[in-house]
């Protein structure tokens, strides 16, 4: 884990899946890509819960083991406490939002009723990739609230407000 860091640990993407044992305890893992996008495990835990003190723990443990060598980026959920915890303990590092978990929210959180047949992951991924300037940015994204009347949708306000952490026009230049 700690050679295979070495090589590819400038992205990690850190995650918590639940359920997979009898205690429904959190199992935290930290994983990359190696070479032909093999997925690579840097480290992982079994955790007793996902408080702030937990999570510090967790990151504090994981530098150490990595020699204290933090990631350029890396990519989490929309949880708040783990997004405190990680400006914390990884001060200089780029944090963003993984893609993956957006979209499974958006689906969870939106409901876009529309004669077109572009689905929610359809429209988050084109602002994702396709939009390269802030002002296109905005403009497009007032243009799709109204196209899909969702003007006031509470969990798009919230991932408008962090664009700055998943949208491409904001995180190419970080």
């Amino acid at each position: 884990m700690i050679i295979n860091y070495s090589k590819f640990g400038d992205v990690v993407s850190f995650d918590t899946i639940y359920k997979i044992n009898k205690e429904h305890r959190p199992f935290a893992v930290f994983v990359g890509f190696g070479y032909h996008r093999v997925i690579v495990v840097f480290g992982a835990a079994l955790m007793y819960d996902e408080t702030a003190e937990s999570f510090t723990w967790l990151f504090e443990t994981f530098l150490e083991a990595m020699s204290n060598k933090p990631p350029k980026t890396i990519l989490i959920d929309q949880d708040a406490i783990m997004a405190k915890v990680v400006s914390k303990a990884m001060p200089y590092i780029f944090h963003k939002l993984c893609k993956w978990h957006i979209l499974q929210n958006a689906i969870k959180n939106v409901n876009l009723i529309s004669p077109k047949p572009r689905c929610i992951k359809g429209v988050l991924a084109y602002f994702m990739e396709n939009v390269d300037d802030k002002e296109d940015f905005v403009a497009d994204w007032e243009k799709m609230k109204d196209e899909y009347n969702v003007r006031g949708n509470k969990w798009l306000d919230t991932i408008f407000g962090l664009r700055g952490k998943w949208a491409h026009a904001y995180v190419r230049l970080a």
